[in-house]
């Protein structure tokens, strides 16, 4: 299931805009949604007075129920917390009553990227990682 909600957030400029930001993202329920990602249209608006982006680097969840995919996305200033939120994944994981078959290993790795492909289940830190492994 895909979440949303809106946010009133300021321009550098000063002018306050709405950006549409999303807690999860299901890719199969409506495939548009990975363009979006791919194109680094996410969490991001354009201000209507000065034209610059607007962007809410924030977590959230990425699904694609077709490919058995998990990937949790969280924002780019969290990498200092890795090992932590890892940690905080499988705990949550293991809360769900969910199964990993092996540890969450180092991000964006040979061994990341095998491991991605048997589990399904990924956690990356900001937007450009997120698109690095689902191309």
């Amino acid at each position: 299931m895909t979440l949303e909600s809106t946010k009133q957030i300021k321009c550098v400029c000063g002018n306050v805009v709405t950006v549409k930001l999303y807690d999860s993202i299901n890719v199969s329920a409506d495939p548009t949604l990975k363009a979006k990602v791919m194109n680094g249209e996410i969490n991001k608006a354009t201000c209507g007075k000065c034209g610059k982006p607007v962007y809410v680097d924030k977590y959230f969840l990425y699904h694609d129920d077709g490919n058995n995919t998990m990937i949790f996305v969280y924002p780019e200033a969290d990498r200092a917390r890795e090992q932590e939120v890892k940690m905080e994944v499988a705990q949550s994981l293991r809360d769900s009553d969910k199964k990993i078959e092996t540890e969450l290993g180092e991000l964006m790795t040979p061994e990341k990227k095998k491991e991605f492909s048997e589990t399904g289940i990924a956690v990356v830190f900001g937007q450009d990682e997120l698109r690095d492994l689902i191309l």
